[in-house]
């Protein structure tokens, strides 16, 4: 059973998508008693402590008018003709609500249990909460997180700790901003009569929508030169770290410097070729896995090597290397370039889920971050390296194999960088075309 934040709506028939209501007035009253006997046999199928008074939750475009300042209609109850109260105390009629997945301007579902095991384990569908939530950590989380040790030796443990804390809440602020304008804005759109439908919004038109223009071709430049850069540093990564794991274990390549390039173009190429960012899910899964293992990785062997005792004074430093820390700690949360594809591709995109996809998502890279960085300075000090992996020995067959890993993450992660480019490279392309056709 699918967990309750990614149960589908109560259907009408054997219709998958949800039906709108016509304006005819008898097509119109046949869809109303249909859509009550359908939501009263969901609640029945789904679980027998849904008894005569079936819960619903009720999730609402933040702005609208209709659903108040925040757009939610908590715990509504459903009696047996399908009819509510509460729905039709704020001017909300239950049989003229429009329900889909994907552009629902209310969407009502049932509120039930699921086993944690069960919701924990059960597949990733694309679309699906914890698919987004993997995606968008797998677009902050690279091979940056190796130099979160040297933060420590720059900073001291207890200001290299705040940092990494602050860049999260300065992440998360941030990320909920945009999401908020960008709520303003559909909003607008759907009460201005806007031919853009649904709940779709890419970076560069809400910057095009809130200062112009101008500043949305500057976004589109921008976005495509960094996403660039962003491929080149991990195709040079790539290829360094999967030579030297394969210089450890004596693995002979035909072309020692094409080989790992040709194998990284290989996989992602493919990948990158998906329209929807949301069909990422998996690799991004996979890609979560393998930093994770890093992570355990270096953790293991600070606990195993490493010590609290004798650590360089004081705890908290302000000197050289102060600026290129924050850098390399802010950097590490940067995901901002692909929230709106997720957004867009998330099923029942309504701001509140999207709110819990980078809360989410914050917390596992906090948690990852700090767990690399307090390891791997316990263990190395002040010789910590900028990539904590060099300080370790090439017999270490663990870590030998953390680079491998390294370079699956970043093999996973190209294609992430590969869609925002793609997308903004064909807006430019876009508004040049018909630039010439005037």
């Amino acid at each position: 059973m699918p967990r309750s934040d990614e149960l589908p709506p109560p259907m009408l028939g054997s219709s998958s998508q949800g039906v709108p209501i016509e304006k005819d007035q008898k097509e119109h009253d046949e869809l109303k008693t249909s859509r009550s006997a359908a939501a009263n046999a969901s609640a029945a199928l789904l679980g027998s402590s849904l008894k005569s008074t079936h819960s619903f939750r009720s999730y609402g475009s933040v702005g609208s008018h209709q659903l108040g300042e925040h757009g939610y209609v908590d715990d509504v109850d459903l009696d047996s003709d399908g009819n509510s109260s509460k729905m039709r105390a704020i001017g909300l009629e239950p049989g003229l609500l429009e329900i889909s997945q994907t552009h629902t301007e209310l969407v009502v579902r049932p509120l039930v249990s699921t086993p944690t095991m069960q919701r924990v384990f059960s597949r990733v569908e694309p679309g699906s909460l914890r698919g987004s939530i993997f995606t968008l950590s797998s677009s902050a989380i690279g091979a940056g997180l190796l130099s979160l040790p040297l933060v420590m030796r720059n900073t001291g443990m207890m200001l290299g700790f705040t940092l990494i804390v602050i860049g999260a809440i300065l992440a998360l602020f941030s990320l909920n901003i945009l999401l908020d304008t960008a709520d303003v804005i559909l909003t607008l759109r759907k009460h201005g009569g806007s031919n853009k439908m649904g709940r779709s919004i890419s970076y560069s038109e809400l910057v095009t929508e809130t200062l112009g223009e101008n500043a949305g071709i500057i976004l589109e430049v921008m976005l495509v030169l960094y996403s660039f850069g962003t491929i080149i540093g991990y195709l040079l990564v790539i290829g360094k770290t999967i030579e030297s794991m394969c210089f450890a274990f004596e693995i002979d390549l035909p072309y020692p410097e094409q080989s790992p390039l040709i194998l990284a173009s290989a996989i992602s190429l493919p990948l990158a070729l998906f329209q929807d960012i949301s069909s990422l899910a998996m690799s991004s899964l996979l890609s979560i896995f393998a930093m994770t293992f890093v992570c355990m990785a270096v953790a293991y062997r600070g606990l195993e090597r490493g010590s609290f005792t004798h650590l360089p004074s004081p705890i908290a430093r302000y000197g050289e290397g102060f600026w290129s820390s924050v850098t390399i700690v802010f950097f590490a949360y940067n995901c901002h370039t692909n929230i709106f594809s997720i957004y867009s591709s998330l099923k029942y995109p309504l701001l509140t889920r999207m709110k819990k996809v980078t809360l989410r998502s914050v917390i596992l890279e906090v948690v990852l971050y700090s767990a690399v960085a307090v390891s791997g300075y316990i263990l190395f000090k002040s010789t910590t390296a900028g990539n904590i992996l060099e300080n370790f020995p090439v017999s270490d067959g663990l870590v030998t194999t953390c680079k491998g890993a390294v370079g699956l993450t970043l093999i996973m992660n190209l294609p992430l960088c590969m869609h925002p480019m793609r997308e903004n490279f064909f807006a430019i392309a876009t508004r040049m075309f018909h630039c010439e056709k005037r």
